[in-house]
């Protein structure tokens, strides 16, 4: 298991090539959290009361339908292409490298990935507070149509 880098560490780096084999043994990596279950593919700073990581997608993806309870979520699309639903309003968001969206706490919504896609994520304050929801027909024909 890899260890937490302290959270008193005044400068913590993380090179291209320590991320890319994370990314080569997880899909998500945390930069930085205080991370309930520590991950074992590197180092990260153990620290609240925020979280950032990288969510890597190597193939077409969709993340399950949730909602943050809390969490504020910002996340840039550093790579490939990402497009999130607002469940709510069956609003659709074509995400292309470069975009950045930030999610209030509370609206549900559902996002897909096309293959290559890199996410860096921030969450205020952090912590899961993840809660996954149903979903009608049209959400699943949606999340289910590649992009």
């Amino acid at each position: 298991m890899s260890d937490a880098l302290s959270s008193d560490s005044r400068f913590a780096v993380f090179t291209v090539s320590e991320l890319d084999h994370a990314l080569s043994q997880s899909r998500r990596v945390y930069l930085s959290g205080h991370l309930a279950t520590p991950q074992e593919v590197m180092p990260y700073v153990d620290i609240e009361p925020n979280e950032m990581g990288i969510s890597q997608y190597d193939s077409f993806t969709c993340d399950k339908p949730h909602v943050h309870d809390v969490n504020h979520e910002f996340n840039y699309i550093a790579e490939g292409e990402t497009h999130v639903l607002d469940i709510d309003r069956m609003e659709e968001h074509v995400l292309p490298k470069g975009s950045v969206f930030i999610l209030q706490p509370g609206v549900p919504y559902v996002s897909k990935h096309t293959a290559g896609t890199k996410v860096v994520f921030f969450k205020a304050p952090g912590g899961n507070d993840k809660r996954v929801i149903e979903v009608t027909d049209a959400v699943r024909t949606w999340m289910e149509t590649p992009i």
